[in-house]
């Protein structure tokens, strides 16, 4: 490539900054460099969808597509890579390269297909009730016409001939005239301009092919083997381990900054917990160079979680407690990292004697996933027996999943979506909801406007829910319990070991983000500033001043060069 200078490089956040219930998901940040002959360049890392509340947050890009220079995806989490295949099916669609690692390039085509299958069946459903609807409301006009009409119609002769039989109902009437007042409609062509048509996909198998299959796969760097991938002119980037999920990455950019001098961007990506004995993907690592920015995540900036060890314990009793006194265990699950960790514990559990019962996995999803940790993960640190998983749990699906619920021995069934947003978990809750001989276990952060969040909420429980597609509430009869031991993420103490490890320039940048503003990003940035006092003598830990730790705005553009 050829050198140009670099004038100034901004940052821009699109979603992953908890402003609001939607945009704590969704991460997308944009890094603008701009050039001394004009021109600049846009780098996205993470193209994430919001999750929570449906399609319907995500039916645009917040930049042009074709604006964009390059994309580097963190991992394979849908609210990391959820709009990635968007990029492909714009009017003026993206052209510039996708980077990931080999195994978020894996993960994320297995999410993405699997949310393109759910938009599609969604849409489907969606578009027969439009269909019907439609023809209720033709059906409506006629009735309303025929009523109208005078009923009355003569002969050759002259003479009056009634003709009640063919006039509808004035119950009937009342019906359809209702219907069409709801609807505005007053003409024929009502029906099609003012019935809001169901949206479309926003993406399509397709377009996940198109983005996923010419990903660029780049190689994890280590402190004595580093990886440079040159992404636009004096622009580089290098991806090490961020322990969170299989392939997780954080990114470190490198800047030529002129005269010699190099900038180091670190954008943390999700982090995965260092206090707990279960790795199979290791440790999350930070580079042996000077930091200028550190973007970090804050998802438990305000919470030191229960030590692995207690919250283990305190699980074991609770399986051990529902194999004695209740019928059956739900556990809805995350299908990445957290299924594979509960499948383990489950199976380590009953292989000590503290449970009878059988095991079985419910999510399409995860039995793909287990089979790329099966495949791919790193023996050690508990992890031992992971690739013999497999034998010690049965796999159930639409078709065998009624028989294996008739069974009257107790059972544990681990299934998805973790959240209670959608997947096999919504037949369980439809169906054992209401029933006391059930327990179902959350586990881990149940995010704002979800179901899991409405079930598990520690101030105020529902006890009464509407599942999609269900006319009536559900009494929750059923035991339901949330654990936070097992979390994929770096509580408020790892990430301050985390940071500690870090090599801040005086002077750096520190941006939070990915925490809910009010709570756990904000508690971090107050958690850092106690840290300046206590450790102000203490060398090689930069930390800011409070008023100088950012935590950014949606849409929220800054310089940062």
């Amino acid at each position: 490539m050829l050198k140009r200078i670099i004038e100034n490089i901004s940052l821009q956040h699109f979603g992953g900054i908890g402003n609001d219930d939607q945009s704590l998901t969704g991460s997308c940040h944009n890094l603008i460099v701009e050039y001394m002959d004009g021109t600049e360049t846009s780098i996205i890392v993470d193209m994430g969808a919001f999750q929570g509340l449906g399609q319907d947050l995500n039916p645009s890009l917040p930049f042009d597509a074709d604006k964009i220079h390059a994309v580097i995806i963190t991992h394979g989490h849908i609210d990391h890579c959820g709009r990635l295949p968007m990029l492909f099916n714009q009017k003026k669609p993206f052209h510039g390269d996708v980077y990931a690692s080999e195994l978020t390039k894996k993960v994320a085509h297995t999410a993405l297909l699997d949310s393109a299958k759910i938009f599609a069946t969604e849409y489907e459903k969606e578009k027969r009730k439009y269909d019907k609807f439609i023809e209720e409301c033709k059906e409506a006009r006629r009735t309303v016409a025929n009523y109208e009409a005078t009923g009355v119609k003569r002969d050759a002769g002259g003479n009056r001939n009634e003709n009640h039989d063919a006039r509808p109902s004035k119950e009937a009437y009342d019906v359809a005239k209702k219907l069409l007042r709801e609807q505005g409609i007053t003409r024929e062509q009502d029906i099609y301009t003012k019935i809001q048509k169901p949206l479309l996909p926003i993406f399509t198998s397709d377009d996940v092919e198109t983005a996923v299959q010419g990903t660029i796969e780049v190689e994890f760097s280590e402190e004595k083997k580093l990886h440079w991938q040159e992404i636009c002119p004096e622009v580089s980037f290098s991806l090490w381990n961020a322990g969170h999920v299989a392939g997780s990455a954080s990114v470190l950019f490198r800047i030529a900054a002129g005269k010699a001098k190099m900038k180091y961007y670190f954008f943390s990506g999700d982090l995965g917990p260092a206090r707990t004995p279960i790795h199979p993907f290791g440790l999350a690592e930070v580079p042996n160079l000077p930091i200028d920015m550190v973007v970090m995540e804050t998802t438990y900036g305000d919470k030191v979680r229960t030590e692995f060890d207690v919250g283990y314990r305190e699980f074991e009793e609770s399986v051990i407690k529902a194999s004695t006194t209740r019928d059956r265990l739900i556990i809805p699950s995350f299908a990445l990292d957290r299924a594979q960790m509960i499948l383990f514990l489950l199976v380590k559990m009953r292989k000590e004697g503290k449970f009878q019962g059988k095991i079985f996995l419910d999510s399409p999803l995860a039995t793909v996933y287990t089979d790329l940790y099966q495949q791919h993960g790193v023996l050690g640190s508990g992890m031992d027996e992971l690739k013999s998983m497999a034998k010690t749990f049965s796999l159930i699906d639409a078709t065998t999943r009624e028989g294996v619920l008739a069974e009257e021995d107790f059972k544990i069934i681990v299934t998805s979506s973790g959240m209670a947003t959608g997947g096999p978990i919504m037949t369980h809750l439809l169906k054992y909801l209401a029933d006391i001989r059930t327990t179902f276990f959350f586990m881990g952060y149940m995010a704002e406007g979800t179901l899991g969040r409405d079930l598990t909420d520690e101030i105020k429980p529902k006890k009464l829910v509407r599942l999609p597609d269900v006319e009536y509430p559900i009494e929750v009869l059923a035991r339901v319990k949330r654990f936070n031991f097992l979390s994929g993420h770096m509580d408020q103490k790892d990430l301050w070991e985390w940071y500690k490890k870090l090599h801040l320039r005086p002077g750096a940048r520190v941006v939070l983000v990915h925490g809910e503003r009010d709570s756990s990003t904000l508690a971090f940035k107050h958690f850092l500033g106690r840290r300046k006092i206590d450790y102000v003598a203490h060398k090689g830990i930069t930390i800011p001043e409070v008023d100088k730790i950012l935590v950014p705005d949606v849409n929220q553009i800054y310089s940062v060069f």
